[in-house]
């Protein structure tokens, strides 16, 4: 059962309530001098521009702010999603599709990520879902579908397929290092403050009418993006905001957006350390990110929806992603039955089969090409199987570099 429980607010709000804007300026600068916010925990001056691992400085950068079409339809709509994507990345996957905007870590001739970085301690260091989806309910042995406008609504069926959990997995050759200086660089974007921040928010309400405000990798940024909601909420921000992460979280810094995020949407990436590891230099992903979605679905509760637009709006609750990797279909059908298994219909499931190879993995023997249709099909049966009931599957070509938006800064001045 979720339930909701009173906690402690999070330090930056308890700030602000007690003393006011220059509390909150103590507290944030407290808090960009030895930046703790990530699980990477590294420790970095932000505010004397030192490179953590996400290299963002104590300022906001932003890549695009604009509506975004391609959205889980609950998300999207038919109006658009308000996609805030921010420049950075704590998590660094090697396949990232967004690496020019978020300085993800490339593959080195051993195989191992070229950029590392870690705790001091010794702990090791999105663009949404594109294309055409559909609305699923896996209902086994029945088949009924609906259309509402481009959205399909459907069951499927499927014949269970057991998972042996024992298929192949990426070996890391993975070894402990201490922390690193990174690549000289500012993150590309435009940087702008909290009151700007929430300008944008906004602005993408009320003239851009849209469906919501979508948070596109902002972890490092938590505490200023904290902020400007709060502004914005005082402003008459009144569309619920989704926090759209990659799954490696802190509960303590997901604390600080309780009451401020609507949905949470989070990838879950990685069962196995080891894939988590060579792809991500993230052996504790895992973990971490089991964490994280309890913590969020402790906030917002179970997922419920709200008609507009023409259709059916998310309103609160988490949405988890899976993006299928190539020849990672037996680590994804863990994913997925740990995921229904905990959580069941409390939380709905996107999978997606949308992994485009980048150029920088184009020699990997796994990631260096698209997921198949067949692997992908292994991976829905198996959801249906199970007894997966809500969800959303993609169909059509959405593996292609087209669907990647255009960094160009739109939408932020």
């Amino acid at each position: 059962m979720i339930g909701r429980r009173c906690r402690k607010a999070a330090p930056l709000l308890w700030a602000c309530a007690e003393g006011g804007d220059a509390a909150l300026d103590t507290s944030m600068d407290t808090m960009m001098k030895h930046c703790m916010l990530c699980p990477r925990e590294c420790g970095a001056d932000r505010t004397a521009g030192a490179f953590g691992v996400c290299r963002a400085p104590d300022r906001v950068i932003l890549a695009r702010a604009a509506q975004h079409f391609w959205e889980e339809p609950c998300i999207s709509g038919q109006a658009g999603s308000g996609a805030v994507f921010f420049s950075g990345c704590s998590l660094g996957c090697v396949f990232c599709q967004n690496a020019e905007i978020s300085g993800s870590y490339r593959l080195s001739a051993s195989g191992l990520p070229e950029r590392e970085a870690v705790r001091p301690e010794g702990r090791q260091a999105q663009a949404g879902s594109e294309g055409r989806q559909e609305q699923v309910s896996f209902q086994g042995n029945q088949e009924q579908a609906a259309f509402q406008g481009n959205q399909e609504q459907a069951s499927f069926q499927g014949n269970q397929e057991q998972a042996s959990f024992q298929g192949r997995q990426a070996q890391a050759g993975f070894a402990k290092k201490p922390a690193q200086a990174l690549p000289e660089g500012k993150l590309p974007g435009i940087e702008v403050s909290e009151e700007e921040l929430a300008g944008i928010f906004l602005r993408l309400q009320n003239r851009e009418g849209a469906n919501n405000i979508n948070l596109v990798t902002a972890t490092h940024y938590i505490p200023q993006t904290a902020h400007a909601l709060s502004i914005a909420r005082e402003k008459g921000l009144r569309i619920p905001v989704i926090y759209n992460s990659g799954g490696y979280e802190k509960e303590s810094s997901l604390r600080m957006l309780e009451g401020l995020v609507d949905v949470y949407l989070p990838d879950f990436k990685y069962m196995s350390s080891e894939t988590a590891a060579a792809y991500s230099h993230a052996p504790d992903y895992p973990e971490t990110a089991k964490l994280a979605i309890a913590e969020m679905i402790r906030q917002t509760g179970a997922v419920s929806f709200c008609s507009g637009d023409g259709t059916q709006l998310i309103r609160k609750g988490v949405i988890v992603r899976h993006l299928l990797l190539p020849g990672h279909v037996n680590e994804a059908k863990e994913i997925i039955s740990w995921l229904h298994s905990t959580y069941g219909n409390a939380i709905c499931l996107s999978i997606m089969n949308q992994y485009t190879p980048m150029p920088r993995v184009r020699e990997h023997p796994l990631l260096g090409r698209k997921t198949t249709r067949r692997e992908y099909e292994r991976l829905l049966d198996y959801a249906v199987g199970i007894g997966v009931e809500h969800g959303y599957m993609q169909e059509g070509g959405t593996a292609k570099a087209s669907f990647i938006p255009s960094w160009n800064g739109e939408g932020v001045r």
